[in-house]
């Protein structure tokens, strides 16, 4: 009586990384345990969701844990099972990596208090859940804002980086939000971060975390030499944990461009160029812009006189005056900060990229006050036009008290011993 398959043998590696990838060979299994070669097609299925397996047998490890796989032919099964393991990349740079240096692998951070962006809901977070776990799959980049809480330029900076969504989550990028320091320049935890970031971003992707539950080193981000700013960021490309680029590097590039890098991770991104202004748009009409006009610049400034006059940032250049008094003198500018933010400079005439002096707030109006002759510039810090009013009070210098009195006593007295003298003359 010959042998019935009663079952299918799998076969598969004695190990596998979270990364792996490796075909699955399979054996009809007989009932006196002798195995042939299957005589059908097998179909393939994968029971966990830290493995995909093709038509073909080939199996994509997707994350640490259990892989489990089955195969069926007619009526026959069989199933293969291993644990996938991960291990985290070895830090490089010095002191566990706090130098967060281009080129080096973060180390495995982790909070075991962390609060989801979305809904203010408590959680962990780990960076070697990221690196090794299934379900971070979608990342490709892992983005760490770093921010505090007394921070005035943050805002601006950790709202254009939200909006991004949900375009930065779709090319997977993750967002990791680091408060170092609270109101009050003292190490951040995570309720105050949750606390505060959510005031300022609302529901939004990623996560809010404070560095003073930073493990396993506390307040790393407070530590590290190359933080030496707020805010910064970091970029991370999760296959190997390495740090693509920083805000640091390229300040004078503007925002890093999160999307792109998470689109294309394998770009050497440790420097790039600042993207193309947007055209310029005026909003002026006829007769709008100053009547010095063309001043664009600082070989043909506006001459500017005691009074209030008119001008306007009607195209995307600068507008330099002119003031020739030789006393005091005081200039302010008033605008629609919503519309255009306006900063005022005196400049030196020899080397026009110095500001000898300036005011470049928040708010409608900028002033300057300065004694004798100098060339000023309005410069529109948003590239944006407006109208603005420009007012300039001067005072003359008054003739010095001893200077005059000197030359009076002089005159005087030259005056009168002519005058005795003639007088004399005649009345002798």
């Amino acid at each position: 009586m010959s042998a019935e398959a009663v079952g299918l043998n799998l076969t598969g590696p004695m190990s596998a990384t979270h990364q792996d990838a490796f075909t699955m060979s399979v054996k009809v299994r007989l009932s006196d345990d002798s195995e042939v070669d299957p005589t059908e097609e097998i179909s393939w299925e994968s029971l966990t969701p830290n493995a995909t397996i093709s038509e073909g047998g080939e199996v994509q490890v997707l994350g640490e844990g259990e892989v489990s796989i089955k195969a069926t032919m007619g009526e026959l099964t069989g199933e293969w099972s291993l644990n996938a393991s991960c291990s985290y990349p070895e830090p490089t740079g010095e002191n566990f990596n706090t130098a967060l240096a281009h080129n080096t692998v973060v180390p495995p951070l982790e909070w075991s208090q962390a609060f989801r962006a979305k809904n203010s809901s408590e959680t962990s977070l780990s960076l070697r859940d990221v690196y090794c776990k299934a379900s971070f799959n979608w990342v490709s980049t892992i983005n760490l804002l770093v921010t505090a809480g007394w921070c005035p330029a943050c805002p601006d900076y950790l709202t254009a980086v939200a909006n991004m969504n949900p375009e930065l989550k779709e090319a997977g990028g993750l967002l990791i939000y680091v408060d170092v320091q609270d109101y009050d320049y003292a190490p951040a935890d995570s309720e105050f971060a949750n606390e505060h970031l959510s005031a300022l971003l609302g529901s939004t992707e990623g996560y809010f975390v404070g560095d003073l539950n930073s493990q396993p080193v506390p307040r790393f981000f407070g530590q590290s030499p190359a933080i030496e700013a707020f805010p910064d960021s970091y970029v991370i490309r999760r296959r190997d944990m390495m740090v693509l680029t920083s805000q640091n590097l390229n300040r004078e590039s503007g925002m890093i461009p999160f999307v792109d890098v998470a689109l294309d991770p394998e770009q050497d991104w440790s420097s790039f160029e600042p993207p193309p202004p947007p055209p310029f748009e005026s909003i002026c009409e006829e007769g709008d812009d100053e009547a010095s006009e063309p001043n664009d610049t600082i070989e043909m400034p506006g001459l500017l006189t005691e009074g209030v006059s008119n001008a306007g940032v009607c195209n995307e250049n600068p507008d330099f005056f002119r003031i020739e008094t030789e006393g005091e003198w005081t200039l302010t500018i008033e605008f629609n900060h919503n519309q255009s933010d306006l900063d005022l400079y005196q400049v030196d005439e020899a080397n026009p990229d110095e500001a000898l002096q300036a005011s470049n707030g928040t708010t409608n109006t900028e002033t300057l006050s300065g004694t004798g002759p100098a060339t000023l510039v309005v410069v529109s810090y948003t590239r944006t036009s407006t109208l603005y009013t420009i007012t300039l009070e001067t005072s003359e210098p008054a003739m010095g008290g001893a200077e005059g009195g000197a030359e009076g006593g002089a005159m005087g007295g030259a005056e009168g011993g002519a005058e005795g003298g003639a007088m004399g003359g005649a009345e002798g």
